[in-house]
């Protein structure tokens, strides 16, 4: 009896397409090139705003201009001198048109909540970026079956809050769920009734009985969440500590939000003689930066043509008036860098908080070294990894047989 064929999941062919076209985009792309025309492309759209008007967009011409006019802030001076007494209805303030998002981070040391902005362009450029994860992935395994199963995302809480008629805040995983397209949903998991969890531990207690009944083929998350729901995927399977034993067909696993280094021993002892691939990711609710796209530890590529203008200025020259201000036809390697991100939601030379050293300049590579301050993830991960592996840490102490 002949086997049965491979009818190809709606969509797959789309990706595909997609992604070897966009492979050779990259391949020929110059960063320095893309780079200065996305900054010119977000002054221009950004002219008639009361930022655009402020800061005289209508006359800047290159990256030097722009740098001279255009001060470093924070997110508290953004919120003070434009959002403030505007928010939740930001109009044509820093970004054209309505801000219908905010990515809610409470991030910082003070407790302080965050509501960073997320326009439609914002959601457009979220969604790119993702995709370009298969974009390496595809070209590392021209054969793989990724979608041929179930993706698994663990990430923050889905439910939104409304603000204001139509504005939304929520965690950017959150926004990212309430935009994605149809022909995408047939891959996701978990299911919608449970994104809600807010409740880390409950939710990692409801989706594993549930993931152990699915063929999940790629999987996402912050690694110290994914690590306690391995483990417990594990527990519960009975057969073994590794995840092969738990997902067998499981391709691919993303990574990012906080560094690896505190799981790393722990993942690679799971990962024994499983076929997956590890792949690194930079995703901030201030806009997704980078992807690896060769093997671990060797440098994140950055996204140059999505809608960022990125800057980066000397770790030892922060907090100073002037600080120099790099972008990337002026960056070397081997140098710490606090990152500075203008995007397509009307973040102006913006104070991200977390430090970068490039391996590369052709193309453009980075690793992420450290963090002057906390960051929101695209996983809704919102404490250092340290706190999180002590968390760890004392529950599994807790729960060991004595």
């Amino acid at each position: 009896m002949p086997a049965p064929s491979r009818v190809p999941v709606p969509g797959t062919l789309f990706i595909k397409a997609y992604a070897w076209n966009r492979w050779r985009t990259l391949a020929r792309q110059d960063a320095v090139e893309a780079q200065r025309q996305e900054l010119l492309k977000l002054v221009r759209r950004a002219e008639r705003t009361r930022f655009g008007s402020d800061h005289r967009f209508h006359s800047i011409g290159n990256v030097a201009n722009y740098q001279v006019q255009v001060p470093l802030r924070t997110y508290n001076q953004h919120w003070d001198e434009y959002w403030k007494d505007s928010f939740p209805r930001l109009q044509d303030c820093t970004w054209p048109g309505l801000i219908p998002y905010y990515a809610v981070s409470s991030g910082t040391s003070s407790g302080k909540v965050k509501y960073i902005p997320c326009s439609m362009d914002m959601v457009r450029s979220n969604k790119r970026a993702a995709l370009d994860i298969f974009v390496h992935h595809l070209r590392n395994r021209p054969n793989s079956r990724v979608f041929d199963g179930k993706s698994f995302v663990l990430g923050g809480s889905t439910d939104l809050k409304e603000q204001a008629p139509g504005i939304y805040s929520g965690d950017i995983s959150g926004i990212a769920a309430q935009n994605v397209p149809w022909w995408i949903r047939r891959w996701y998991f978990p299911p919608a009734s449970l994104t809600f969890i807010t409740d880390w531990e409950e939710k990692i207690e409801r989706l594993a009985p549930l993931a152990l009944q699915e063929d999940i083929r790629f999987m996402s998350g912050a690694p110290g969440w994914m690590t306690l729901l391995l483990e417990k995927l594990a527990a519960l399977k009975g057969e073994g500590k590794r995840i092969k034993d738990v997902f067998p067909k499981l391709e691919l696993i993303t990574h990012g939000g906080v560094s690896l280094n505190p799981y790393r021993k722990r993942f690679e002892a799971m990962l024994e003689g499983s076929r997956a691939e590890m792949r690194e990711v930079y995703p901030a609710s201030e806009g997704f930066v980078a992807i690896a796209d060769r093997g671990p530890q060797q440098g994140l590529r950055l996204i140059a043509d999505n809608g960022l203008f990125y800057e980066f200025v000397p770790v030892e020259e922060i907090g100073r008036e002037r600080p120099t201000r790099h972008w990337l036809g002026t960056v070397e390697t081997g140098v710490d860098y606090a990152i500075v991100l203008t995007t397509c939601a009307g973040l102006w030379s913006y104070v991200v908080g977390d430090v970068v050293r490039f391996v590369d300049k052709t193309p453009p590579r980075l690793l992420i070294t450290g963090r002057t301050s906390y960051m929101l993830s695209s996983f809704g991960e919102h404490i250092s990894g340290e706190l999180l592996e002590t968390w760890c840490w004392r529950r599994r102490r807790r729960s060991a047989p004595r």
